[in-house]
């Protein structure tokens, strides 16, 4: 590729990093006390209904430069489109603000030059626009508008009964409107608490509005149509005849996941869509010689849109085959802990503590029941579904690429859960989806609070016997994040960097269960399984990363 090619290739970053640059320095101009003091005095010389607008519009084309410079970046259409026309307010406003010194006629020139070479190359930004986004833009119109008048006649009439004045119509659209540009009108033009607290209520309620019309006119869209019944029966036969080998494809069929299929139609990728990355979760599902022909379709749906490309919980295969024919970089990000039942067993030391947990449950009176959601009564699955937020540990489900997150007994008639009860009522439960013909994942885990320690470890104990005389020689646990780098960072000799990602591992784990779920992984002596997070580039692996922080509901 020649520079001219790379040049035309990044053109969107560059004007992208233009934009945000000129918003910046703008609102910084805006809100330091020495430059916004000269912005009053060169408005010193128009009436108040000129200035206050001028300021407004200038802080509020800043702010959507700003806003939208990373949408420019990612060659989005309407992004392009926007930012032109901001470009031209602000032209104009630094010609009604100009300074005949160098300082003055860069600020002239400078968006002058951007704008032009932005319209000449107005072929680099391709990227569709949000499906139905007028619609929801007439809903913000209508809707909005609405509160906005409402919200605007109570502040104008609050104020006319301050200033002993009689309430009429053409006092609100004379001096109450124009103050929703920032105008200032006789309403807010006294000097004293009251004048400013109505002009800055009615400033801020319109810049408010305009700020909602232009986020959801520019916001990322989210695809249409979540899985059609055809293809969830289409999806289910790829998993259940060709991905044995991946313990998450199950956790394709979670509801808020989408697809993007070969193709032939032998492959399928599901995903969904946060931070502006098109984020699968774990492999393609189907036909592995049909897995680059759907990486491929994956890849030109998202930039279609102007979407990063992810992939969070890749495995070691999934991650190479995404790096060799898309040319996307890997990062191991942790390890699945799988339990290879056959081999499983209590005796020895590095079992002393699941036995300690498995004796100590029994004497306190506990017992477990495993058995498949379709050997369960109606009442009985309704009972666990209610428990499973009725238990949960904060506000929200956490769970992306290693979660189902529902108790369907029609949908998911195969999935094992395995109830501990101590006298007649459930103290904790776990669920697990299935993993091709003789494997399980888990999914669910829930305890009550006043359950005795050692309860998961007696579950799951009792959940490997069981899958001994069903045929099932794998479970798959827990997913260890970064657990290479808790063990070397503990270990004598490690470096101090490997030291310091330890420790801020360890904070992390007052917050979010990081260290807390590998050790609990590591009593039963797993097979580590290595997990991938695959993004574009190393400048978009920040991105990437809230992308999967926000899909697995830690965001």
């Amino acid at each position: 590729m020649n520079s001219r090619s790379r040049l035309a290739q990044r053109a969107p970053q560059i004007f992208g990093l233009a934009a945000f640059l000129i918003g910046l320095i703008d609102l910084i101009t805006l809100t330091l006390p020495f430059t916004h003091g000269q912005v009053i005095r060169q408005l010193s010389g128009f009436p108040g209904i000129v200035r206050g607008p001028a300021i407004m519009s200038t802080f509020l084309v800043s702010l959507c430069l700003v806003l939208i410079a990373d949408g420019l970046a990612r060659r989005k259409r309407r992004a392009y489109i926007v930012t032109a026309f901001l470009l031209i307010i602000v032209i104009i406003n630094r010609v009604l603000l100009y300074r005949s010194d160098a300082i003055g006629i860069v600020r002239v020139i400078v968006p002058v030059v951007l704008l032009l070479a932005l319209l000449a190359s107005r072929s680099s930004f391709k990227a569709k626009s949000a499906p139905r986004t007028l619609r929801y833009v007439a809903v913000v119109v209508l809707f909005g508008g609405l509160i906005v008048v409402a919200t605007s006649t109570m502040i104008v009439f609050n104020r006319l009964r301050e200033l002993h004045q009689i309430w009429n119509w053409s006092t609100y659209l004379t001096e109450g409107v124009p103050g929703l540009v920032g105008a200032v009108t006789p309403l807010t033009s006294a000097d004293n608490t009251q004048g400013d607290l109505t002009y800055f209520a009615l400033a801020g309620l319109g810049l408010g509005f305009v700020i909602s019309l232009f986020y959801v006119g520019l916001r990322s869209p989210k695809p249409v149509g979540l899985m059609e019944h055809s293809d969830i029966f289409l999806l289910r036969g790829l998993f259940n005849e060709t991905d044995e080998r991946d313990s998450l494809s199950y956790f394709a069929l979670r509801d808020d996941k989408f697809m993007c299929w070969s193709p032939d139609r032998r492959a399928c990728i599901v995903y969904r869509v946060e931070f502006g990355v098109m984020l699968a979760s774990g492999d393609p599902l189907g036909d592995k010689e049909s897995w680059p022909a759907a990486m491929k379709a994956f890849v030109a749906l998202a930039h279609s849109y102007g979407w990063l490309v992810g992939v969070m919980s890749a495995s070691e295969s999934g991650a190479s085959m995404w790096t060799e024919q898309e040319s996307l970089l890997s990062l191991h990000i942790g390890d699945e802990a799988i339990i290879e039942t056959p081999k499983f067993s209590l005796t020895g030391r590095q079992m002393k503590n699941v036995r300690n947990a498995v004796t100590r449950s029994k004497s306190r009176g506990y017992s477990v029941k495993v058995c498949r959601l379709s050997e369960l009564s109606s009442d009985e699955c309704d009972q666990i579904s209610s428990l499973t937020h009725t238990w949960r540990i904060g506000r929200s489900e956490r769970g992306f690429s290693m979660a189902l997150g529902r108790i369907d007994q029609v949908l998911d008639p195969d999935v094992v859960v395995a109830r501990a009860f101590v006298a007649g009522e459930i103290h904790g439960f776990m669920t697990f989806i299935p993993w091709g013909n003789d494997g399980l994942s888990l999914d669910f885990m829930r305890r009550h609070k006043e359950a005795t320690n050692g309860i998961n470890e007696f579950l799951l104990v009792e959940l490997v016997e069981w899958s001994k005389m069903n045929d099932i020689s794998r479970v798959s646990l827990n997913f260890a994040t970064f657990r290479k780098l808790l063990e070397e960072g503990a270990s004598q000799g490690a470096k101090t960097i490997t030291i310091v990602g330890r420790w801020v591992l360890l904070f992390a784990s007052r917050f979010v269960q990081i260290e807390t779920l590998y050790r609990f992984n590591s009593k039963f002596d797993p097979v580590w399984q290595p997990r991938y997070l695959v993004f574009e580039s190393r400048r978009e692996f920040v991105r990437a990363g809230l992308s999967a922080l926000a899909a697995e509901g830690f965001l």
